[in-house]
């Protein structure tokens, strides 16, 4: 991986140690920390058998397979997901200047909607007229949904845990 050549860490210590960090998120990380596997939630299927956590899922003995590691995979609270978007109303980690790079729109999401996709968000106008992104991501089992309204400093945070899930 590029960061990895460039930084000489490896990923997951680079992202802790120029973001995370700085954001105070100690309970963010494919491995690190060495979570509490109490902690990790259980996934059920539709007819409630158990799926499992997802480190029992696509890893090999100590990390998450390199599918897992650029795409998402990574395991966090809502709480840490909180100080993310605090750290995000300061410059500890980016500055003004790259954070409206960060939520300019670059592609239309779909032709048929007024939702643009910027560096890693979703990016559209509300009604108010005021600024929302947002990313979400799910394995079909467990879900995540993170909402910032940039201009009212606002932001909801789901962690699920599916059972029937439809197509959206």
């Amino acid at each position: 991986m590029i960061i990895e050549k460039v930084s000489n860490q490896t990923y997951e210590t680079y992202l802790y140690e120029n973001l995370w960090k700085p954001a105070q998120m100690e309970m963010t990380g494919y491995t690190r920390p060495e979570f509490d596997k109490n902690l990790i939630a259980v996934g059920y299927e539709n007819d409630d058998k158990v799926w499992g956590k997802p480190t029992d899922k696509e890893w090999d003995t100590v990390s998450p397979y390199w599918h897992l590691k650029g795409n998402g995979g990574i395991l966090s609270t809502t709480e840490d997901l909180y100080k993310w978007h605090k750290c995000l109303l300061t410059e500890k980690v980016l500055s003004k200047d790259a954070k409206q790079k960060l939520y300019h729109p670059k592609l239309r999401a779909e032709e048929s909607e007024n939702s643009y996709y910027a560096y890693g968000w979703d990016v559209s106008k509300t009604n108010r007229n005021t600024t929302q992104v947002w990313h979400n991501g799910t394995n079909r089992i467990l879900y995540a949904d993170y909402l910032r309204f940039i201009d009212e400093k606002v932001t909801f945070i789901m962690l699920l845990i599916v059972t029937q899930f439809s197509s959206y």
